[in-house]
């Protein structure tokens, strides 16, 4: 497994918007894939890898969010999954059906969600780290559930967000779906005007202008409309994970918004319940998208668990 340095792309937004950010990206050989990722802060801190959400990418995790991470005292993490932005494309894969996504039918995924995670810990140990505090949003949340099922020693804490078990009165209702599987626009133009309204549908703080901006650094970076399909895929063919999920014995915080609009804050108090002795925040107001007003708590949650997991 190597580590390839890229050139930095120059100017990218995220959503602290206020300031351009550098980032500089690196691809991890990991297997047949090549996933990019970008690291923040320390080396020698306590790692903190921050997973995204379905078709999503590393820079949905705002810049000034990680940087705050950092600031106390953690090396953190935030990469593209297969089939989304810079990382690997699978397109000599099959593609799910839309009608058999809408259904719900698992069976035919071209992967799997332990394929999502065996590839987290490939990247981690591509940074030589042998186990991290998981952060992960939604598809990330539902990735990090399975880390921690699949490979135990690599989680030292788990903070699942905006995510679910599998359970069948979890999953999203079928507009939402019908929204997941359709094709967004190949058109950059058409692609950020169609994206500025979908985030105000996800919950987001972004201004329209901000939202615009982001959308463009989407565009720019990646986007595979086929790459969702299969993801989506690979997490109808897990089923209800409830069973599994019961065993994760890392430590667990659960954040769920109370007006999430993807995923019904149900899941989350569903994946509270499965999990020995997790933590549960109901977040008043939030829906699917990670606020600004949010990042002070949810990184005081984050280090408080981290911290007491080190100071055992």
């Amino acid at each position: 497994m190597r580590r390839l340095r890229l050139p930095e792309l120059g100017p990218l937004f995220s959503r602290d918007l206020e300031k351009k950010q550098l980032m500089t990206e690196e691809f991890a050989k990991v297997g047949d894939l090549q996933l990019c990722y970008e690291t923040i802060g320390q080396s020698g801190n306590p790692a903190v890898l921050l997973m995204t959400g379905l078709g999503a990418q590393l820079i949905h995790w705002p810049t000034a969010f990680c940087h705050a991470l950092a600031e106390r005292g953690f090396y953190v993490i935030r990469y593209d999954h297969r089939d989304a932005g810079r990382s690997t494309v699978l397109d000599h894969l099959p593609v799910p059906s839309r009608y058999r996504l809408l259904r719900k039918d698992g069976p035919g995924a071209p992967y799997l969600l332990s394929d999502l995670a065996n590839d987290a810990a490939g990247l981690l140990d591509v940074l030589d780290i042998g186990s991290a505090h998981v952060v992960g949003m939604s598809l990330g949340g539902i990735v990090g559930q399975t880390l921690a099922v699949r490979h135990p020693s690599r989680v030292r804490s788990l903070v699942s967000i905006a995510a679910n078990t599998g359970a069948a009165k979890d999953h999203p209702k079928l507009p939402v779906l019908l929204a997941m599987v359709r094709h967004p626009p190949q058109d950059r133009h058409r692609f950020v005007r169609q994206a500025v309204i979908a985030s105000k549908i996800f919950g987001s703080d972004l201004t329209s202008d901000e939202a615009r901006r982001f959308a463009e650094a989407l565009f720019d970076r990646g986007v595979h409309p086929e790459g969702i399909l299969r993801q989506l895929g690979a997490i109808f063919a897990a089923g209800d994970r409830t069973r599994q999920v019961a065993n994760i014995a890392a430590p667990t915080v659960v954040i769920h918004g109370t007006n999430d609009r993807i995923l019904p804050a149900s899941g989350g108090q569903a994946t509270a319940a499965a999990i020995p002795g997790a933590e549960l925040h109901l977040v008043p107001g939030m829906g699917h998208a990670l606020l600004r007003q949010h990042w002070d708590q949810f990184i005081t949650w984050i280090v408080a668990k981290a911290q007491q997991v080190q100071a055992r």
